[in-house]
């Protein structure tokens, strides 16, 4: 993602959107976007891939994220615990499971209750570890 405003200049990267470096209130103003995300991905099964392309309206500051956007981030922060990664922040194991939880949405076929149950089982040996004397050490 490239925030509005913000010079890109790397080989091989679509021109940007918004030209003219400028600051990020200037560049909504005059777009009424914040910026633009682009993905592209291939199905397993296809021989060509596919580009998504969505932008973020101005208005979006201070409204919600939608439920599957939230659940998603849940994953993402459960995996920065996993790997403790550095960026982690004050992420925990318990704020993934109320965010997973809150935006589980319909599940049908109970893969984001299964999350949850992975969230919970690593809380749970995250915690024995915890507790575990060191190994050598009285």
């Amino acid at each position: 993602m490239v925030p509005a405003g913000v010079p890109l200049t790397l080989p091989g990267v679509d021109p940007l959107k918004y030209q003219q470096p400028t600051t990020a209130p200037t560049a909504v103003a005059a777009t009424g976007e914040w910026l633009t995300a682009k993905m592209r991905y291939k199905h397993p099964e296809a021989d060509t891939s596919r580009e998504l392309v969505r932008a973020m309206p101005g208005d979006a500051l201070g409204k919600s994220a939608p439920a599957d956007f939230q659940f998603a981030a849940a994953v993402a922060e459960f995996g920065m615990l996993l790997r403790q990664s550095p960026y982690k922040g004050t992420s925990n194991y318990d704020h993934v499971l109320v965010a997973a939880e809150a935006n589980a949405g319909t599940d049908p076929g109970k893969h984001r209750a299964e999350f949850t149950a992975l969230v919970r089982q690593a809380r749970r040996l995250t915690k024995v570890a915890a507790e575990e004397p060191i190994a050598g050490k009285n």
